[in-house]
């Protein structure tokens, strides 16, 4: 069981989230906060799995409060507001959950949150940081076959005569035509949303009907391309 807290200064925002975790097989609800120095303190004296964060609250909001904790902890964040997504993916949270948070979207967060727990637990197949032979592109940059690692990958951006391949680290711009780039990316692992773009599935963090959100960018979603992106992400 993952023991899960709620940090929200709204009581009926910590409500649902409380009965939504304590309907969940695989959630235990062990303390709730409406404000951060008491959710620090918590923390610092008992062991936590999963925060539900909200963004705004009185003294310390969501985001100083992320700054303030082990940065190892898993957070989900939570808000009215849906400007505040690509802000609180720069810090690399499990999901945002726009209020009133409804079930099926509050277990697609825990089933992102599980994925992740078992993606980086150490005796798995896959070891993180040492990509598999099959896991790798090989593309001429400046004269030089440069050996990008497919999990690298956030996304790719056509730019005139040459493709902009945005990395967790860089970015590459090799000669060529995005459909070249295309054709040597497995398509279990990346999706095309958008004439000039290729997005990594794996550095998806959320997804509305006309964005992909990333990271590094928001990624626009064509009207010709919405179903496809919608069943390939199982959002249908």
């Amino acid at each position: 069981m993952y023991k899960c807290i709620v940090v929200d200064d709204d009581p009926i925002s910590r409500i649902s989230i409380r009965n939504l975790v304590k309907n969940h097989r695989n959630l235990e609800f062990v303390f709730e906060a409406e404000e951060a120095q008491s959710a620090i303190t918590y923390i610092e004296e008992n062991h936590v799995d999963l925060i539900f964060l909200d963004v705004l609250m009185p003294d310390v909001n969501g985001f100083e409060l992320i700054k303030m904790i082990d940065k190892s902890l898993k957070i989900i964040v939570i808000s009215e507001y849906r400007e505040f997504a690509l802000d609180a993916f720069s810090f690399d949270v499990v999901d945002y959950l726009k209020k009133p948070i409804v079930a099926k979207r509050f277990n697609e967060a825990i089933d992102r949150y599980e994925r992740l727990i078992r993606d980086n637990k150490p005796d798995t197949i896959r070891q993180e940081g040492v990509p598999q032979k099959s896991d790798v592109l090989f593309l001429k940059i400046d004269g030089i076959f440069r050996k990008i690692s497919l999990g690298e990958i956030v996304y790719v951006e056509n730019d005139g005569n040459y493709v902009n391949i945005h990395t967790e680290k860089e970015i590459l711009s090799p000669y060529g035509t995005i459909k070249e780039i295309e054709s040597k990316l497995p398509s279990t692992l990346f999706i095309k949303p958008h004439r000039k773009f290729i997005v990594s599935i794996d550095h998806i963090n959320g997804v509305d009907d006309n964005f992909i959100i990333t990271s590094k960018k928001l990624i626009p979603i064509s009207r010709d391309r919405r179903k496809v992106v919608q069943q390939v992400l199982g959002l249908k």
